[in-house]
């Protein structure tokens, strides 16, 4: 019995996974029309279901299992995870400037902070619009980051 059907892109993603039906189920092999290839899975999925998709790839007939993407700019390239420098440094970009306007109502001037406290707060949006990473994480996570160190009266 086809407890699912998957969809595999020429490098190994599974682009869809549909259930299996009882009967009239489409032939394994490539679908012309979508130049995808469809695989027949009998058994039980040994994750759930989304991480299958995540955490599997389909190569030499077999099921081989892969981290989940590091970032929203990675692509797979068949054997690895891959990502542009340029793509990467935008989303580290984009989370400094997140941090940055979660302190903007700080350095108003109708702001709780004492002086002493609005300095620190300066001094640490300025770290992080100066902030650039020459190193990027192995591991390609904005989690993995040595972000500037916010100010206690912040947190």
């Amino acid at each position: 019995m086809i407890k699912y059907i998957a969809h595999i892109t020429s490098l190994g993603e599974i682009a869809r996974l549909d259930f299996g039906k009882a009967s009239n189920n489409p032939a394994e092999g490539l679908d012309s029309s979508t130049n995808l290839t469809l695989v027949h899975i009998t058994e039980e999925l040994p994750v759930a279901r989304d991480e299958f998709v995540r955490t599997r790839y389909y190569s030499n007939g077999s099921w081989n299992v892969r981290s989940a993407a590091p970032n929203v700019v990675a692509t797979w390239d068949g054997t690895a995870w891959v990502w542009d420098s340029a793509d990467f440094l935008n989303l580290v970009r984009d989370a400094r400037n997140s941090k940055l306007y979660a302190t903007d109502w700080a350095v108003l001037e109708d702001s709780p902070l004492t002086d002493s406290e609005k300095t620190e707060v300066r001094t640490y949006r300025t770290a992080l619009r100066d902030f650039t990473t020459t190193t990027m994480p192995a591991s390609g996570l904005l989690d993995d980051i040595t972000w500037p160190t916010t100010p206690s009266c912040l947190a």
